[in-house]
């Protein structure tokens, strides 16, 4: 019982010290990792579906990925904390990453399958290192 208490009663000084120094933002930076951690997943594997369609021929299905992979990577860059050496070579190959799915798309929409392939392979192995980079936060 003793312990609940002393955690309660420190608990009840460092929170209003935090809010009242602006510490609260480290929740709010937690989430925001969480996010980042997810969605760069689901950019991974928005970018493997465009690929194994693409392989399959079905360029309409890689357009949708590839537009899938382009939203995640997105959500992924706005949840990225700053000035973090991992943040930064993620955004680096994210970015790269959205434009080699954007050209992707744009092939796979004009019936280039051998060219939107090369694209969709590009972006998937940049999404795949900005992950790994995601989840060094």
């Amino acid at each position: 019982m003793g312990t609940g208490r002393n955690l309660r009663a420190v608990i009840a000084v460092i929170l209003p010290v935090m809010v009242l120094t602006g510490m609260e933002s480290v929740a709010v930076f937690a989430a925001d990792v969480k996010i980042a951690k997810e969605h760069a997943s689901e950019m991974v594997k928005h970018a493997k579906e465009m690929v194994s369609h693409g392989k399959a021929g079905h360029l309409d299905v890689l357009s949708e990925h590839a537009e899938g992979m382009i939203n995640y990577a997105k959500t992924t860059l706005e949840n990225l904390p700053e000035d973090n050496p991992h943040a930064k070579q993620a955004a680096e190959h994210i970015n790269t990453a959205i434009a080699e799915a954007e050209e992707a798309q744009e092939h796979g929409n004009a019936g280039h399958a051998d060219v939107a392939m090369q694209h969709a392979e590009a972006a998937l192995k940049h999404a795949q290192e900005a992950q790994s980079h995601v989840k060094g936060l």
